[in-house]
């Protein structure tokens, strides 16, 4: 009996010692279970919150457009307004329009001659790695179009648009492209038929004539405002005496979108990074929260973020990785202000 009670403490203390261990494991994962599932509730919480409020940004944008009229026996322009989800449909298209604009400047030019010398190469470095993946000439051509619809052209704005390109961009290519789109008035004004006749001008070299003979009028143009060498027009002007006179006094058409979407990108951009920095949750479940957010986004604002990450707003995003993983170094570019 002494020995046989002997074995049975023995193999009673062993066992509920196991027991009680075993129980205090479970109670370990359970807390963290708990703890898990708390995690994702206040994630989620705070998550579809911030999605709500994307949503609510997109119903309160509003933008007034005049159009040309429907009726083609009346040369009038009427108001139309774009509200909600329609506003990045008629931005896309402004923005359109000046990617237009811009690229007829373009036609002629190579890329190494667009580009300041450091930021060539940083750019050409990229797309040497990406194996040519993208148009050095037309990432120029999106970047300057996209920025100045964001921007505008007012004077504030020309100082930032000037900001962000001076380590870009060759000088006087920028300068006689920016004077050239501020010479476009809104469309209701009487002075955008005389933006239209310079518009439509086929002739490049005479096209450049009548936008310096604008300026020369009001004494706005500055010293050496000439044809740039980065274009390489030379030659006839044409007669440009019956150019029209060309009033100054009116609002530029590019009158600007980051009043507008500003805080629309900042909170999106938010939103992506509140999820990112989610380290408990693994990268494909984080995946799947960024694909709900991205299922509120329409075509219209997919096509518009594309753009904005080719842009110098948002370079940062899309080469700077790659260059410093690859490189070692980083483009020099300003700080999205938008």
């Amino acid at each position: 009996m002494d020995a046989t009670g002997q074995v049975g403490d023995f193999i009673g203390g062993v066992v509920g010692t196991i027991f009680s261990l075993s129980g205090f494991m479970l109670l370990l994962v359970t807390l963290n279970a708990q703890s898990k599932s708390d995690h994702i509730q206040k994630f989620e919480n705070i998550f579809f919150e911030m999605v709500k409020f994307h949503r609510d940004n997109i119903q309160e944008l509003e933008f007034d457009v005049h159009e040309n009229s429907i009726d083609s026996t009346t040369a009038k322009t009427e108001e139309k307004k774009y509200q909600k989800r329609k506003v990045f449909m008629a931005v896309f298209t402004q923005f359109i329009q000046c990617r237009n604009e811009v690229e007829s400047f373009f036609r002629n030019s190579q890329g190494s001659r667009i580009y300041k010398t450091e930021y060539f190469n940083q750019i050409n470095a990229i797309k040497k790695y990406r194996k040519g993946t993208f148009d050095l000439k037309y990432l120029a051509i999106l970047d300057i179009s996209w920025c100045v619809t964001f921007y505008g052209l007012s004077n504030e704005s020309e100082l930032i648009l000037r900001s962000l390109f001076k380590k870009k961009y060759d000088d006087d290519m920028i300068n006689f492209v920016l004077s050239y789109l501020k010479l476009k008035p809104k469309r209701q004004h009487p002075m955008f038929p005389k933006w239209e006749e310079i518009s439509r001008t086929k002739k490049f070299s005479k096209k450049i004539a009548m936008v310096e003979h604008a300026y020369h009028n009001k004494g706005k143009l500055r010293k050496g405002f000439s044809i740039p060498p980065i274009w390489g027009y030379r030659g006839d002007t044409d007669n440009i005496a019956s150019t029209p006179q060309y009033s100054f006094n009116f609002q530029k058409y590019y009158g600007g979108h980051q009043f507008r979407l500003g805080h629309y990108y900042r909170h999106l951009y938010q939103t992506v990074k509140f999820v990112d920095r989610q380290k408990k949750l693994k990268q494909a479940v984080k995946y799947d929260y960024v694909k709900i957010l991205r299922a509120q986004i329409s075509i219209y604002e997919q096509a518009l973020l594309v753009v904005n990450s080719l842009s110098s707003l948002g370079h940062v995003w899309e080469f700077i990785p790659d260059y410093k993983s690859h490189f070692g170094l980083g483009l020099t570019i300003e700080k999205n202000v938008s």
